[in-house]
């Protein structure tokens, strides 16, 4: 499989039973494919690939993200990155990014609602 920065991709139940300790967001049982990751190769060694996991709940984000500026001083706060994805409003949890290798994805997201 060839990935690609800058796309969505699923990763591996297997990843997530290798590293349980690590307080990762895992991958839902409801039947669907959650969450999905944005990607990208680490600059300096192409193996280690990055995965920033995106969520739809903008709103409960972005309310986090008012109260953690608040609370600072109005300072940057870099826990978040908000968005578009496919049209409709995303947040890439920053906060929880970690690497891994190709071994690791399952899979591309591809949107089947074109």
């Amino acid at each position: 499989m060839v990935i690609e920065d800058g796309k969505f991709y699923f990763i591996k139940d297997e990843f997530f039973d290798v590293f349980k300790d690590y307080s990762l967001m895992e991958n839902k049982d409801s039947g669907s494919k959650r969450p999905c990751y944005f990607c990208f190769r680490d600059r300096k060694d192409k193996e280690i690939i990055w995965f920033v996991p995106i969520s739809t709940k903008y709103d409960k984000y972005k309310k986090i993200y008012d109260n953690k500026k608040f609370k600072s001083g109005n300072r940057p706060v870099y826990n978040f990155v908000f968005g578009n994805v496919l049209g409709k409003k995303a947040v890439f949890l920053i906060q929880n990014i970690f690497p891994t290798t190709e071994k690791y994805i399952e899979e591309k997201y591809t949107n089947l609602k074109k």
